[in-house]
């Protein structure tokens, strides 16, 4: 039991110092209080990732227990010298901006906070009624993390002699946070059945996926006053089956990799907002520089969309007539990002001859337990081609997550409404 318990305490004091030293290192800058806070705790996920894989490689003998200690000691003694006007500081920007709100527009909250809460709700049931996550990327990533927990060594072009041949393009990111969750069985064996914590810790990213989105919308001048909550339900519940049942029953890389797409576009389009004569200082390279390299490392396809935002940004600058040097000053900052980021791709086209190593081949390891319980279920199936009737009940009963949407989306708009 100890275990899990130092699982979900290393990510809630991460997550806490995160928002901290952001929220006092960019206190001078365009970012409101509240998103530079949700800027450091929405980064909680790769900060443990990064630290994963780079203790567990080093230290390839250490105990599990050390993954979780070490984040806690550190978390405590930052917070403690230097982490907490930091959280003063952002309770008193909530504190401030819910004085300002009417009554309406303080119920507006009521639905969003029940949609986060029935989201908790329904990871934990999700992960303990079907044990069972989806083939696909829980078959790649999870086995990924669980021959890093075991072997201590990231999986390679090298390891086909062990069945392990990686074919997707991606980076070990996402694997090393799903890896920190499966030291957390305790002193169970790693891996299937004793994955729970691992997947529960893996749907939790939606959470710092909302918080990412709450950051954006709050740091946008014009929906300030509202939190742009109708903007938030649409980005959130448009790609329901994706965010949501996909991701609920597959653990799919897709949230991940969206955070620092939409941290980076928060960070400069603040940039957009800055008198003249800004001082772009050490801080604001390395903030660009570190969301663009994790938003590339989360995903392939992440590297055209960074790119996307950039020449975007680039366009919105010249346009309302940015300095020049400030200009310069972030291009080189994500020019840098895309140089360390391009390691991974220079790997793979030593091993392969191409920069997308296998491409898209995505390999299960078959024999693996976690292979051998998807061959032997089919309740993900059933349950995604249900006919309407069987909908709709679910629906009544609250017992599929299409329930909690519909009913949080009509609580919303009967809100909306009165106003």
């Amino acid at each position: 039991m100890i275990m899990p318990i130092l699982y979900f305490t290393s990510l809630i004091l991460v997550g806490i110092s995160l928002g901290s030293l952001i929220y006092l290192g960019y206190k001078d800058t365009k970012l409101t209080g509240f998103s530079r806070f949700l800027i450091g705790f929405s980064l909680t996920p790769f900060a443990i990732s990064l630290f994963t894989l780079s203790f567990g490689l080093v230290f390839n003998k250490a105990h599990q227990l050390w993954f979780f200690i070490i984040p806690i000691v550190i978390s405590v003694i930052y917070l403690k010298l230097f982490g907490e006007p930091g959280i003063k500081g952002f309770f008193e920007d909530v504190k401030n901006y819910w004085t300002k709100l009417s009554l309406i527009d303080k119920l507006l909250w009521v639905p969003m906070l029940e949609f986060i809460i029935l989201i908790l709700v329904v990871i934990v049931k999700v992960t303990y009624s079907y044990p069972i996550v989806e083939a696909h990327d829980a078959g790649v990533y999870m086995n990924e993390a669980l021959h890093f927990v075991e072997e201590r060594k990231i999986p390679n072009f090298s390891t086909a002699n062990e069945g392990l041949s990686p074919g997707h393009p991606h980076s070990a990111l996402y694997m090393g946070y799903l890896a920190n969750g499966l030291f957390a069985s305790g002193n169970e064996t790693f891996g299937f059945p004793n994955d729970k914590i691992a997947i529960v810790g893996a749907r939790l990213i939606l959470i710092f996926l909302i918080a990412a989105t709450f950051s954006l919308l709050h740091n946008i001048e014009e929906l300030k006053k509202y939190l742009a909550l109708p903007f938030l339900i649409y980005f959130l519940l448009n790609p329901v089956n994706n965010l949501i049942l996909f991701f609920m029953d597959n653990i799919s890389r897709d949230p991940f990799r969206i955070i620092p797409l939409i941290l980076l576009f928060t960070v400069t389009s603040s940039y957009l907002r800055v008198v003249k004569n800004y001082r772009f200082l050490l801080r604001d390279y390395l903030l660009i520089l570190t969301l663009t390299t994790f938003g590339i490392w989360g995903h392939t396809i992440n590297i055209i969309i960074v790119g996307l935002i950039i020449l975007t940004w680039i366009f919105l600058s010249f346009y309302s007539k940015r300095e020049t040097k400030l200009v310069v000053s972030v291009v080189f900052s994500v020019a840098f990002g895309f140089c360390i980021a391009g390691i991974h791709y220079l790997r793979s086209f030593i091993d392969t001859g191409r920069l997308m190593g296998n491409g898209f081949y995505y390999y299960f390891w078959e024999g693996t337990a976690l292979w051998d319980a998807f061959t032997n279920t089919t309740r993900y199936n059933s349950r995604l081609n249900l006919n309407l009737i069987e909908r709709l009940r679910n629906l009544l009963m609250l017992n599929d997550a299409y329930g909690y949407i519909v009913i949080f989306v009509i609580v919303f708009f009967l809100i909306k409404k009165l106003k």
